[in-house]
């Protein structure tokens, strides 16, 4: 059975593609093993390397508007750096 990788799992879109992906797939999540904070990229590659992923889906973002202005480092870290790097 493939692997399917999905960060965020927690939220709401996490949550649904775990429905939508378990009965074909191997689902894991990021936080299967205790919250993963993804901006800890060698824990991050870490994780990858062990799961060995087929596919990798990305359901971690800071939204809002507000919380983007207050954090906009934070923002750019998790909604422009995080994807272009699970990409590579």
């Amino acid at each position: 059975m493939e692997k399917v990788l999905i960060l965020g799992d927690t939220g709401k879109l996490g949550q649904a593609l775990r429905r939508v992906f378990s009965p074909g797939f191997e689902v894991h999540g990021g936080s299967d093993s205790g919250r993963l904070d993804v901006e800890n990229r060698p824990r991050l590659h870490g994780l990858l390397d062990s799961i060995r992923p087929k596919i990798v889906l990305n359901a971690v973002a800071l939204n809002g508007l507000e919380a983007c202005e207050q954090q906009p480092e934070r923002a750019f870290q998790l909604n422009t750096l995080l994807p272009r790097d699970l990409a590579k």
